[in-house]
């Protein structure tokens, strides 16, 4: 039985607008999202400082730094999804979120997005140290909730993440991308989370 459920936010429960990924592309002038993983990656652990590290890295950006972080956190959540969420928290599930971010948007999506009104708590890879799709992330997470792993459900959109789930004992779920709300019912409904 599922007490415990982590949901992933990029790709789950929020995606950027109508536009997003090549505006990222253009301000930062990079030539593919590989060049930005290259920069972001290592900023989900919290370990560097995110305006230094998009000064450095994107040497080609068309944007200041402080523009390109504004532009980095346009956000929208699917509301949906979080509908569902409070469906299945009002069941007596727990539910968390479990996602890689680096620290300016963890900031952002704690403070400005509303996610607090609809999960009971917040894991940030940068806030953590450690980041998906490492099982330590998940031996954390689940230690800190102090759930059983054998019965944590957790949801992704990446298999790299959903592995590093299983890998730590939990129960895990990909959903394919871009599906949104559309997936996360049918992994929920799958799991018996939602009637």
């Amino acid at each position: 039985m599922i007490r415990t459920l982590l949901v992933d936010a990029d790709g789950v429960l929020q995606h950027g607008p109508f536009g997003w990924s090549a505006g990222i592309l253009r301000r930062t002038g990079a030539s593919d999202w590989e060049e930005i993983s290259a920069v972001e990656g290592p900023l989900m652990t919290g370990r560097r400082d995110v305006a230094s590290a998009f000064e450095a890295g994107f040497a080609r950006r068309t944007v200041s730094v402080e523009d390109l972080i504004e532009y980095w956190n346009h956000t929208v959540v699917d509301a949906v999804a979080l509908a569902l969420l409070d469906a299945v928290r009002e069941s007596g599930v727990r539910v968390a979120l479990a996602s890689n971010q680096q620290p300016l948007r963890a900031r952002h999506m704690r403070e400005v997005l509303p996610y607090a009104a609809h999960l009971d708590e917040l894991f940030f890879s940068c806030e953590v140290g450690l980041a998906k799709p490492d099982p330590a992330f998940f031996v954390h997470v689940v230690g800190r909730l102090e759930a059983d792993p054998s019965e944590t459900l957790f949801v992704d959109d990446m298999p790299a993440n959903v592995a590093g789930a299983r890998t730590a004992g939990l129960v895990a779920e990909t959903i394919p991308q871009d599906t949104g709300a559309v997936g996360l019912r049918r992994a929920l409904e799958r799991h018996g989370l939602l009637g």
